[in-house]
């Protein structure tokens, strides 16, 4: 087993709205040059400044679960420089919140043309009393990397990765015109873009499929795939960006 080195850093909110999170979490990997600093923000302009102290003293940083943060979705879109996301999170999303991912925020962060690396994580510091979704392996990345940690900070940090919390996604590649998709056995496809109506594939027969493509239309400036498997748990790829027909990945 590789362990990466790393911390989560709280900044904890010190406002007078009451609908607001209490804090903001945000897995640092990389130097570590802050001393421990505490972080406080009571609107996001001080947490960006919070955000940009770090993605000075780490060389890997994800926004943990931002969905605790209450941040509002206007708020987020002028939130810059961290380079992960959370899409899922195994123990804090629906056992706390109800909330199954953080899907919608990103794809509107997506829509405002923020260029994002998304992640899946089990959020596992040890048995929870009554807290039933509280294992090991609920999310995770599944990164195309040497075993050795470098390796796999600067694959996450290019965008060489997948998040899942079951499905595998065995090959996804731009051929001409097309966006295609490979995986492992799983109930459905999903093409999400900045156009109004996504690609969903599936069988019309209810049978499990593993292949997916997406013809680009000229219109799209990203796509970004997930996929379904027959127990309902997920997998999304990395979006791919497309700026005047030059493709290319985050």
């Amino acid at each position: 087993m590789v362990v990466l080195h790393g911390i989560e850093v709280s900044c904890s909110y010190n406002g007078k709205e009451k609908t607001k999170g209490g804090y903001a979490h945000f897995c640092c990997f990389g130097t570590f040059n802050d001393n421990h600093t505490t972080y406080y923000y009571k609107n996001y302009l001080q947490l960006q400044k919070d955000i940009s102290n770090l993605i000075k003293n780490y060389s890997l940083v994800q926004f943990n679960h931002p969905l605790f943060s209450r941040l509002l979705d206007s708020e987020f879109i002028k939130l810059n420089g961290f380079h992960l996301i959370e899409v899922y999170n195994h123990k804090d999303y629906y056992e706390e919140t109800g909330i199954q991912n953080a899907e919608l925020l990103i794809r509107t962060l997506l829509n405002h043309n923020k260029k994002l690396l998304v992640t899946a994580g089990d959020d596992f510091h040890g048995p929870y009393k009554n807290c039933k979704t509280d294992k090991c392996f609920g999310g995770f990345l599944m990164v195309n990397a040497n075993k050795n940690e470098q390796d796999i900070i600067n694959s996450i940090k290019n965008g060489e990765f997948y998040a899942s919390c079951g499905p595998e996604i065995f090959d996804y590649r731009i051929c001409g015109r097309k966006i295609k998709i490979k995986t492992s056995k799983v109930k459905n496809i999903t093409f999400l873009t900045n156009k109004r109506k996504c690609k969903n594939i599936f069988d019309d027969n209810d049978k499990e499929i593993n292949y997916g493509e997406y013809v680009l239309s000229g219109e799209e400036f990203y796509v970004w795939c997930k996929v379904v498997d027959k127990n309902g748990k997920m997998a999304w790829t990395q979006p791919i960006y497309i700026d005047n027909n030059n493709y290319f990945k985050s």
